[in-house]
């Protein structure tokens, strides 16, 4: 059975049966959304037309989401130091060596 449905004063459709009802589990259709198919004599309420399919798309939007299993934060690293493989103590920050424009000109990177 096709439908037609109304947005903003605009005539869509035809749809049929399944597509009517993802309309209406995206939101698309709210109970108040006019809708009409060839039999009828004059637009109505999705509510009032088609009561089942807002029951149906309340019970999908009720419906639990599934829990899947969740996983633990993975706890970042603490960056390793690499004043150790250069001659200082561990933990001590590693200072570069002025490049060439500060070993010119006297001048040490920051």
């Amino acid at each position: 059975m096709n439908w037609y449905y109304s947005v903003e004063g605009h005539a869509l459709g035809p749809v049929n049966e399944e597509a009517l009802e993802k309309l209406a589990l995206e939101g698309a259709l709210v109970k108040d959304t006019l809708v009409w198919r060839p039999e009828l004599e004059e637009w109505a309420p999705l509510q009032k037309l088609h009561p089942d399919l807002l029951e149906r798309v309340r019970q999908a939007q009720e419906k639990p989401v599934p829990v899947t299993k969740a996983t633990a934060p993975v706890p970042l690293s603490t960056p390793s130091s690499n004043a150790a493989a250069n001659g200082g103590a561990p933990g001590e920050s590693h200072k570069e060596k002025p490049g060439l424009f500060g070993r010119l000109f006297g001048r040490e990177r920051n």
